[in-house]
């Protein structure tokens, strides 16, 4: 008895644990490395955007975008979409922004979202997942810290950017409303994304397709 009153208390905290936090055990860090493009594909590309790179570099230089693919399917949390960039004051940012864009979508209609301490939540839940926190060109705040050693990564290991670093994974964005029919897209360079951080959710009419992977050199 005792026992079936130990496994019971652990099956209830292990499903109050899964209801406070989202996850997306589906999309993948890496993208896939396509051949060559299909019907209603065409090349995007993103050679010298920085502020959806991605870890490795996966959404650097010819990626294979789909236009057809959200005829059949949903925009899911965590694709990479290619969208057109609406209209906002370009004085904010030090970037120029082109025409369409490509970033991941976080929160999707109707949802609600903040970041507290680096972290997005989801309708006040944790968004548990390798993209449901600030990021630093892909990098999280342990794998920039550890860069800091590295003389190829570009970062002085300086009094002053360690407090960047700090700051920049500890920020906070007050709990707002995703409208009905608008997502929440994030590159994952948020110091440098011209994305939902700077003009807000984004119609759905503005999404375009999906990135499908990266053309093989």
């Amino acid at each position: 008895m005792r026992m079936l009153f130990i496994c019971l208390g652990i099956m209830l905290c292990l499903s109050a644990c899964s209801d406070s936090t989202i996850k997306d055990s589906i999309t993948e860090e890496r993208v896939e490395m396509l051949e060559h493009t299909s019907g209603g594909q065409w090349i995007f590309n993103n050679e010298g955007s920085d502020w959806m790179s991605g870890k490795h570099g996966e959404y650097q230089g010819e990626l294979v975008i789909d236009g057809d693919y959200y005829s059949s399917h949903k925009v899911a949390r965590g694709d990479v979409v290619y969208y057109k960039v609406p209209s906002f004051d370009a004085s904010k940012i030090r970037a120029t922004p082109r025409e369409f864009e490509i970033a991941r979508v976080i929160a999707l209609p109707g949802e609600r979202f903040s970041i507290e301490n680096g972290q997005y939540y989801i309708n006040g839940k944790k968004l548990d997942t390798f993209y449901g926190h600030v990021m630093y060109w892909g990098l999280t705040k342990k794998e920039v810290l550890a860069s800091l050693k590295d003389s190829k990564s570009g970062l002085a290991d300086t009094e002053e950017t360690r407090t960047f670093i700090q700051d920049y994974f500890s920020q906070n964005v007050k709990e707002i409303q995703i409208p009905e029919d608008s997502y929440y897209l994030l590159g994952d360079a948020l110091h440098r994304s011209v994305s939902s951080n700077i003009f807000g959710a984004i119609n759905e009419g503005l999404i375009k397709g999906k990135v499908m992977g990266q053309l093989k050199k």
